[in-house]
Parts: structure tokens; C-alpha cells; sequence
């Protein structure tokens, strides 16, 4: 019997998480597909029809996980769609995942990753890379077999920043901001933060980056005055946009590591609980401010803060100068190395 390699993801996104793991996935299998061991891929998605066709416009294998199974009947439901003589490496992109849900895994002898995990089942996988989660500091945790690498080492960023890091970005004269707040149902902060920032700033260019969930607001803000308004489709990259604006208006997600890569500064709000700690954590590196959960009061504080920023623009030099230390953009690179031992060893 042949024995194959196999890399499975399982992984959330749509209309209501965002794209931005489903991104992250596109971009591991790009590479994996150009590597020596060239395994098959198959990706694994609870049902949400946005994340499903994105995944497959992008010519995936998509393998659709029925609502009415519960998570602890996911691993057999994955276990059945490889061989039991296939070398299967089972990369996890869910935040949280339960210590039962590894171990079974396991028990079907696949090798687990797991990304962004946050819950104690971290020490069950194989290897953990916990970005999102732990700030811009770097730290491994080895517990018996399991390795949890903290920190941006394995950050998977775009293609795009390597072209975009080899250019100097110069603080212009001009007041230009991008938005980019995730792809979840936010479109109420959305709004209040715009229009505070329209209350408190004047002729600031704002590039407001659409999730998937927020294509209705269009009409509302078109042909505003004060504020010139770029809305964008979700983005494969943001790093042109990044490279050309002075300020960056984020939640506390991969958004806020690539504008500390790219050197631009940050105003983050926390969307949801983990984040708060991720964006303090860049706050004490100085390469961002925090600005507190998304709410009105912060919507305002927020737009407050902009302005300020405009009027020092030697803070916001020494912000973006800050964002850089202890990043680059070489995760993709370590993270495919790390499923590619995985599979030679087994």
C-alpha cells in the first residue's frame, strides 16, 4: 500500500470570524505546494457559505464539516476522509480546542500544529505557534514531546512585505489613515469611529478596508465631506496600503503585527478578550497605543488620538520606528519547515 503525505487544515472563517485565517491558510498551502514533499492538502471547514466559496474560488480542497456535528465527533469525521496508511500532518487554525480533540487526533496517529491556541490543550499538540495570543515577545515552552513557540517568530504574513520592507517609508506631510477593524460584525463601531473621526479631524484621507460582513455601508458613507474615503474589498494584502498611509486604526489581530512590521503606527481596540493582552504587549514595545474595547466612548478617545498624532508627527516617527524590533517576515518559511519534519518523521 502507497503511503502518502498528507497536511490537513481545519480551520474557521466567513461572514462573521473574518478571512484572515482562512488567508493564512492560502498562504501555507502556496507553499507547501512548491515544496520537496509536495503533500496532498485537504481543508476542513465548519459550514459557512462565505468561508467556503472564498476557499474554494482560491481552486482548494474543501472539505465542508456538517453543523449538526458537535467538535468532539470532528476527528473522526477527518480521520475517515485520509488512509490510515497516509503520514498526516493536522494543522489547527481555531483559537480555542479542546485537550479530548488532540488526543484524538493523535490517537488516529496524525502529528498536530496548532495555531493561535489559547486554551491548556496547547501542550498536546506537537507544536504550537501562539501569535495572536502572546504579544511581540519571543519565548519557546517545551513540555515533554510539545513545543509552544510565544511570540512572532512563526507569523505568517503575506508575500507581498518582503517587496514592500526593502523600501524606506517616510512620515508624510499628508494625514492619510487605514482601517482595518476585522471581519466580524463590528459595523456599528465602525460607523462611530468614522464619524468621530470626521468630528475631531480635518481633510484626513481614510482607506476603510470592508469585511465580509460590512458591504452595506456604501451609501451611508459616500460623498462625506471633511474625510475622503477609500472603502476596499477585503485584501490579499494590505501591505500597499500600509506602506502609503501614516496611521493605522486596528483590532488586535494579525493587522496590528503587520503594521509594526511594516513601521506603521497603531491605534488597536480590542474586539475580544485575548486581544487586550496581545495589544498591551505592543503597547509596552511601543510600537502601538491602546485605545480599550470597541465601544462609543473609545470610538471617540480613538479619533481624539488621531488628531494629536497629526499635530506630533515626531511621535508618530518614533512609534513607527519602534514597530519593527524583533519582527520579520520569515514565519511562513519556519512554519512550513516545522510540518515538513513533522512528515518526514513519522
Amino acid at each position: 500500500m502507497t503511503t502518502k503525505s498528507v497536511v490537513v487544515f481545519r480551520v474557521d472563517g466567513g461572514a462573521h470570524l473574518g478571512m484572515g485565517h482562512l488567508k493564512k491558510t492560502k498562504i501555507l498551502v502556496r507553499h507547501l505546494k512548491s515544496s520537496l514533499i509536495r503533500p496532498k492538502i485537504l481543508i476542513f471547514i465548519k459550514e459557512d457559505k462565505k468561508g467556503i466559496a472564498w476557499l474554494k474560488k482560491q481552486g482548494l480542497t474543501v472539505i465542508v464539516i456538517p453543523k449538526r456535528l458537535s467538535k468532539a465527533e470532528e476527528p473522526l469525521f477527518i480521520s475517515k476522509k485520509v488512509s490510515f496508511s497516509d503520514k498526516v500532518v493536522c494543522v489547527l487554525d481555531i483559537l480555542k480546542v479542546s485537550k479530548s480533540y488532540i488526543r484524538q487526533l493523535k490517537h488516529f496517529s496524525f502529528s498536530v500544529i496548532t495555531l493561535e491556541n489559547s486554551s491548556d490543550s496547547k501542550f498536546e499538540a506537537n507544536f504550537t505557534s501562539n501569535t495572536l495570543v502572546e504579544g511581540i515577545s519571543s519565548k519557546s515552552i517545551k513540555k515533554g514531546s510539545s513545543v509552544v513557540d510565544l511570540g512572532p517568530k512563526y507569523r505568517v504574513f503575506h508575500p507581498d512585505y518582503p517587496k514592500y520592507l526593502k523600501r524606506k517609508r517616510k512620515i508624510s506631510k499628508k494625514s492619510s489613515i487605514l482601517v482595518s477593524l476585522g471581519g466580524g460584525s463590528d459595523l456599528g463601531f465602525s460607523g462611530i469611529l468614522l464619524d468621530a473621526i470626521r468630528t475631531f479631524c480635518v481633510n484626513i484621507e481614510v482607506y476603510f478596508v470592508l469585511g465580509p460582513s460590512q458591504t452595506s455601508i456604501r451609501n451611508r458613507w459616500s460623498g462625506l465631506k471633511n474625510l475622503k474615503i477609500h472603502l476596499l474589498e477585503p485584501q490579499e494584502s494590505l501591505a500597499p496600503y500600509l506602506y502609503k498611509v501614516d496611521l493605522a486604526l486596528v483590532a488586535g489581530g494579525g493587522t496590528l503585527y503587520e503594521c509594526a512590521l511594516m513601521g506603521v503606527p497603531a491605534l488597536a481596540f480590542a474586539k475580544v478578550k485575548h486581544q487586550e493582552k496581545n495589544i498591551i504587549e505592543f503597547k509596552k514595545k511601543g510600537s502601538a497605543l491602546y485605545m480599550g474595547r470597541m465601544n462609543h466612548a473609545n470610538a471617540v478617545k480613538g479619533a481624539r488620538q488621531v488628531s494629536r498624532l497629526f499635530e506630533n508627527r515626531k511621535q508618530l516617527s518614533q512609534i513607527s520606528s519602534l514597530g519593527k524590533k524583533g519582527l520579520d517576515a520569515r514565519g511562513t518559511e519556519r512554519l512550513i519547515k516545522k510540518i515538513e519534519f513533522l512528515l518526514k518523521r513519522r
